[in-house]
Formats: C-alpha cells, sequence, structure tokens
C-alpha cells in the first residue's frame, strides 16, 4: 500500500477508458471469468491507491478454479451418480457464493479508496460497487481519464 495521492490520481487518469460495453460483453461470454481478471489486469494502478486491500492469490485461484471445472460441471451429469452430483452441486454453489463475496469486497474496497482519493463522501458509490461490481468502477475511472473540458461562452 502507498499512500502517495499525486501518483495514484495520475495513474488512475492515465488508465486507459473501456467501453461499458465491452465490459459487459466480457462477462457474459467469459461466464463472469473476465471480473476477477479486471482486478488482476489493474492491479499496478491499484496498489498506488490508499488504503487498499485486494486479494489478489484468491482472485487467481477463482479464475483458475472457474476454468479447470467448466468440462467438470459440463459432464457431471453423466459422469457422477445421483448422491454425488448433488453433493458436486452444493460445492459448487457454495464456490460461487464465496466467489461472489470476494468480488463484492474487491468492488467496495476499490471505491472506498477511489472515494478516499477522490474527496467524494464516503458512502457515496457503496451500493452501486455493490450490485454492479466492475461496471460501477469503470464508470468511475473512466470519470477519472476523461479530459477536462473548459467550455468556451460566446459572446453576443
Amino acid at each position: 500500500m502507498n499512500d502517495n495521492v499525486p501518483m495514484a490520481m495520475k495513474a488512475l487518469s492515465s488508465m486507459k477508458s473501456k467501453s461499458m460495453i465491452s465490459v459487459f460483453v466480457l462477462c457474459v461470454v467469459t461466464l463472469g471469468i473476465y471480473i476477477p481478471y479486471w482486478f488482476l489486469s489493474r492491479k499496478k494502478v491499484f496498489e498506488l491507491l490508499p488504503y487498499l486491500d485486494i486479494p489478489y492469490t484468491t482472485l487467481k485461484v477463482m479464475i483458475v478454479y472457474h476454468l479447470c471445472t467448466i468440462p467438470l460441471r459440463i459432464s457431471a451429469a453423466i459422469v457422477f451418480t445421483e448422491m454425488h452430483y448433488s453433493l458436486f452441486l452444493l460445492l459448487h454453489r457454495i464456490t460461487i457464493i464465496l466467489s461472489a463475496a470476494v468480488l463484492i469486497y474487491c468492488a467496495l474496497s476499490v471505491t472506498a479508496a477511489i472515494n478516499k482519493l477522490s474527496g467524494d463522501e464516503p458512502k457515496k458509490g457503496t451500493v452501486f460497487a455493490f450490485l454492479l461490481n466492475v461496471f460501477y468502477i469503470q464508470h468511475r475511472i473512466n470519470k477519472f481519464s476523461e479530459p477536462k473540458r473548459g467550455y468556451i461562452t460566446k459572446a453576443s
């Protein structure tokens, strides 16, 4: 964790702006695997944010687990007996719930760090971060990276 606020502001504002539609499409196409990848791909910038603690190793494990279990999820009904299949589904659902909790934690901590960095009130956006996760954070990062435009008025 680094408390260098000007460097964090510069890193956030220089991040490449990503379309919200492309983030949504990638999340749908990859069946949600893009969400932990999204956090991992921005690790260098997020490490500059003050008071941020993201479990990057857990995110890597989540990606590997979901990628490795895709064939198992497809063939589980055929391979397992009925009782074993029910147990497999239970364990898989527990893993999905724990994965969602980790992603919500990551989204809330990044949102809190961005709020501290930008000087916004502490609770601003926490509901959106909880519900929309990376979509809301990407929106906030896009706001940082768009240039400030001065409005020119025409005198009549």
